[in-house]
This record gives structure tokens, C-alpha cells and sequence, in this order.
């Protein structure tokens, strides 16, 4: 391990090899109610990595609902060495109600 912190945006961990791990529980008040493969997905959330990784590199995203109120997470939009958005996803429509996941990004950080 070349370096560990914690940030407001959550954990990471960079090793000698070039290797990053972010990940972070991030929660927001959401509806799901957009049509997406089936399902139905939240609007995209904001995750900013807690470091950032180096511009170029392949990042591979997942993630895992916390609580009853969503299924899933899916990621949408523009991954970038900084940031990503997510949404939360379910079976039915949902009024808005504070969605509880678990994300993690892994990628090179040199």
C-alpha cells in the first residue's frame, strides 16, 4: 500500500502497482420514476471520487442498494478521472425517499 485517506466523498486506497480503490455510502432524496431497461431508475446522483484517478484510465464502477427502498444502482453519464453519477433502481415507480448505497470505483491512479 502507497497510500490510504478518507475524505468527505469516502475511503481510498492506492497501491505500488498503480492501482486505486475508492469507495464511498452516499445517500440522497430521490424518486424513481424513469424508465430504464424494463425497471425504473432514479435521476443521476453525483459521486465525486474521494482521489482522483489518473486521466486516461479504464475505471470499473459498482455498486449495491443499503436499504429496502431501491433494488440496484446503475451508473449514467460521463465517468471521468474525478467523478460519476449514479441512480438508484426498482421493479416499480417510487416517491422520492432517501436512497442508502454502497459504491466503489477501481482504476490506476499513476
Amino acid at each position: 500500500v502507497m497510500g490510504r485517506g478518507a475524505k468527505d466523498d469516502g475511503d481510498y486506497v492506492r497501491f505500488a502497482d498503480g492501482s486505486e480503490i475508492g469507495t464511498s455510502t452516499e445517500s440522497a432524496s430521490t424518486a424513481i420514476r424513469t424508465g430504464y431497461l424494463g425497471c425504473f431508475r432514479s435521476a443521476a446522483q453525483p459521486w465525486d471520487f474521494p482521489a482522483s484517478f489518473a486521466p486516461g484510465t479504464d475505471i470499473s464502477l459498482a455498486g449495491s442498494a443499503l436499504n429496502g427502498t431501491s433494488m440496484g444502482v446503475v451508473f449514467q453519464g460521463t465517468t471521468s478521472a474525478k467523478q460519476t453519477g449514479w441512480n438508484a433502481t426498482a421493479i416499480t415507480t417510487q416517491s422520492a425517499a432517501i436512497r442508502s448505497v454502497s459504491l466503489m470505483a477501481t482504476g490506476r491512479w499513476f
